[in-house]
C-alpha cells in the first residue's frame, strides 16, 4: 500500500466521515469525496503514486486498469453538482472510523459542524491494488482528514482561498513513521480511465 497526503483540496459529502453508508448490498463505509482542480499541484504524484500501487500489486500495470481518481467533466452532472466542474475527485473508503482533526490535533466531532461540503481539507490515504473478480484497479483506503482554514458551503459560493503550505514534496508519498500532517504552516504564526486524466 502506498500512503499519501493529499493537500487543501475541498471536501464533499462530508457525513460519511462519521457514519458509515452502504452502497448496493455493500458493506457500511466510512468515506469522503475530494475535490480536485485539474491544475492542483498534485495532481501529477497522485497519479505516479496509483502507478506505483499498481506495479506493487501486478508487477506491470495492466490494461484497462480502473484507477480511483475520476473526472468531475465526465463522471458527474456539472449542471446540478457545479463544484465538479474542471476537477478531478477520488472517494477513499474506510470499514473503521477515519481520524478527523483540526489544525492543531484535535479531534473533530459531527456535531463540531466544523468538516462540512466545501470544506478545505487535507487527507491522508493509502492507494492499493485490487483484482476483484477480473477486475483489476486502484482503490483509495481512508485513514485521516484534516480541516484546514478555508472553504463556504458547497451551494453557498465559490470556496474562499486557503493558506498556503509549505513545500518538500506537495502531494507527496509519505515515508514510515512520518506524521502525515506534518509541515503544514500554522495560520496563527506569521472511472472507467477517462482519456484526458494523465494517466
Amino acid at each position: 500500500m502506498i500512503d499519501f497526503v493529499l493537500n487543501n483540496v475541498r471536501a464533499d459529502f462530508t457525513a460519511q466521515a462519521f457514519r458509515p453508508e452502504a452502497f448496493e448490498g455493500d458493506e457500511p463505509k466510512y468515506g469522503i469525496t475530494l475535490i480536485i482542480p485539474k491544475d492542483h499541484p498534485q495532481v501529477s504524484d497522485l497519479v505516479a503514486a496509483m502507478k506505483k500501487a499498481a506495479i506493487e500489486k501486478f508487477s506491470v500495470i495492466p490494461s484497462n486498469l480502473y484507477y480511483a481518481l475520476r473526472d468531475g467533466d465526465k463522471n458527474r452532472d456539472t449542471k446540478k453538482y457545479p463544484e465538479f466542474l474542471d476537477s478531478y475527485f477520488i472517494q477513499p473508503k474506510t470499514k473503521r472510523p477515519p481520524q478527523v482533526v483540526d489544525l492543531y490535533g484535535n479531534n473533530v466531532a459531527e456535531e463540531d459542524d466544523e468538516l462540512y461540503p466545501g470544506r478545505n481539507v487535507c487527507a491522508w490515504f493509502g492507494l492499493y491494488g485490487y483484482d476483484n473478480h477480473g477486475r483489476k484497479g486502484v482503490s483509495a483506503l481512508l485513514k485521516g482528514i484534516q480541516v484546514i482554514e478555508g472553504g463556504e458551503r458547497i451551494g453557498l459560493g465559490a470556496a474562499s482561498m486557503p493558506f498556503q503550505f509549505k513545500s518538500g514534496g506537495p502531494g507527496s508519498v509519505i515515508q514510515d513513521e512520518e506524521d502525515p500532517f506534518a509541515g503544514l504552516i500554522n495560520p496563527k504564526s506569521t472511472n472507467a480511465l477517462d482519456d484526458d486524466i494523465p494517466f
